[in-house]
């Protein structure tokens, strides 16, 4: 009798479907270094207290958020407020290095608790 195992592999495929980046980091703290687009077409902005962002980027603190992203402005007017405001934000990287704002790593989402 063969047996066969296709509704477990169905289902390990699906929560990979909606599992995290590998090499995500989730950071919570103050926006400190805050770097509007210059010749990228990228914000950067950095946590307090935050050495390195994520291993894709080795010992630098920064995040790149591109102007090409799905709520970019949005993404902006928030980082601005909370580095106005002193209010923390909780981000999460993309684990992945963005090449168009120089290999930083990139937002994969950002909240904020006025």
């Amino acid at each position: 009798m063969k047996r066969t195992y296709r509704i477990p592999l169905m289902l390990l495929a699906i929560a990979n479907l909606f599992a995290g980046p590998a090499h995500a980091v989730t950071w919570t703290g103050e926006v400190r270094g805050l770097v509007p687009p210059d010749n990228r077409p990228c914000v950067f902005f950095s946590i307090a207290g935050v050495p390195q962002a994520d291993p894709v980027q080795p010992g630098w603190p920064w995040i790149a958020v591109r102007q090409s992203q799905n709520g970019f402005k949005e993404i902006y007017a928030l980082l601005l407020a909370a580095r106005h405001s002193g209010t923390p934000v909780t981000v999460t990287t993309t684990g992945v290095a963005v090449p168009e704002c120089d290999g930083y790593a990139g937002l994969l989402r950002i909240s904020y608790d006025p």
